[in-house]
């Protein structure tokens, strides 16, 4: 999904129904396939950057909250 994300936008219209041009896309896009172990180790490091993302996107949260907060002295 993640290596290939570019080549599928190519292949999309920018019509409003977004039709997918199949024919194209696997005439003119070479596929890889890493093996199954590094498939598996890229999965797990993806996992964990999205984790960090999350954490980094709760603290933004409560960061933000706290800037809405009235003081009082």
């Amino acid at each position: 999904m993640n290596q290939y994300r570019q080549e599928f936008l190519e292949y999309t219209s920018s019509a409003d129904n977004a039709t997918w041009n199949m024919t194209g896309f696997f005439k003119n896009t070479v596929i890889d396939i890493p093996s199954l172990k590094e498939q598996l180790e890229l999965a797990k490091k993806f996992d964990y950057l999205e984790s960090l993302q999350a954490r980094i996107t709760s603290v933004l949260v409560k960061i933000d909250g706290l800037f809405t907060r009235e003081i009082v002295a």
